[in-house]
């Protein structure tokens, strides 16, 4: 059993820490406030991203060559979105997870780590990977930009035909969820609809994947479509067709990899606040645990202390009355 000098220490040093969690807590709840507020500033950011989805259905499919669209999809660039620092739970673990979870054991992989816990992780497992900076608090978008050069890099030179993202997705402070996007190929910018890249939770919702035979023939329609109404006759390229589509692909991904980073600054503040109120929490119970502990100890210390003063007088006492017989 402990002293009663080790479960004071342990009351000063659980105060000391509940302190310390707290002013981290209100720090992080601070922050989201200030990101979330900023985030509903950008109305033109989300304007120019619908602009710029519309255009992508006047150029016709079939005669887009570009490295994006046709390198092997057995070569997968694998990108986790993780954080430079701690306090949230088994956030970054649950990201890292199922980001592996995703590829499969045939797909020739190259792993890129946004963020130092990441690459802790793959360290500590001994694999390597390409590693990024995290999102700053900030959530500049030159950030996305350096993501999004890194990504056509490895496409154009290194002939990688598919890139996932795993990313925690931002529903509101109290719900994240972990998420893996298709980000490339991204043909599906060139048949209309949607033009949000697709959740691989959302296929395995669906029970499998989607069959590409319907989708080929859906983009020949579609482009046959186009065809007859002459509509790729009106558009003027300049300097030339690639040269556009390549700018509007990078202008595209870097938009997409934008949000992603609001996703992820938002996720990891909030995740943060929810996890450090929780060790509040468990804090606060060890706290009452432990000051019953003192608390008991204490009266028993002072219970024996009063018997043995009381036994002691109790001696003196029968002593004196035998010497005075």
């Amino acid at each position: 059993m402990k002293s009663l000098q080790e479960l004071k220490k342990e009351i000063v040093f659980n105060n000391e820490m509940y302190e310390l969690i707290d002013i981290l807590k209100k720090t992080a709840v601070a922050q989201f406030q200030v990101l979330s507020t900023k985030h509903k500033t950008l109305t033109v950011e989300k304007r120019f991203s619908g602009y710029l989805d519309k255009i992508f259905d006047l150029i016709n499919y079939r005669v887009v060559r570009h490295p994006v669209l046709t390198n092997p999809t057995k070569r997968v660039l694998l990108v986790i979105m993780t954080t430079d620092l701690g306090f949230l739970g088994g956030v970054n673990t649950n990201m890292i997870e199922t980001a592996l979870s995703r590829v499969g054991r045939r797909d020739e992989v190259l792993l890129v780590v946004v963020g130092e816990k990441g690459r802790d992780y793959f360290e500590g497992a001994g694999r390597d990977c390409a590693f990024l900076p995290g999102v700053s608090d900030e959530v500049k978008f030159e950030e996305a930009v350096r993501l999004r050069d890194y990504i056509f890099a490895a496409c154009v030179r290194e002939k990688f035909g598919r890139v996932l993202i795993t990313y925690p997705k931002f529903f509101s402070f109290a719900r994240q969820e972990t998420e893996t996007l298709q980000m490339i190929p991204c043909d599906y910018l060139f048949r209309g609809g949607s033009k949000q890249p697709p959740s691989l939770e959302a296929k395995s919702a669906l029970g499998g994947q989607i069959d590409e035979s319907k989708i080929i023939e859906a983009i020949e329609e579609e482009s046959q479509r186009r065809s007859a109404l002459g509509g790729e006759e009106k558009v003027i390229y300049e300097p030339f067709r690639d040269k556009v589509v390549d700018y509007l692909l990078r202008a595209w991904l870097a938009h997409q990899l934008y949000n992603i980073c609001w996703h992820s600054k938002l996720s990891e503040l909030a995740a943060r606040a929810m996890h450090l109120d929780q060790s509040l929490s468990e804090l606060t119970e060890m706290k009452t645990t432990i000051r019953l502990q003192y608390l008991k100890s204490k009266h028993e210390a002072t219970d024996r202390n009063i018997r043995d003063i009381f036994g002691g007088r109790l001696v003196i006492l029968r002593k004196r009355n035998n010497a005075d017989r």
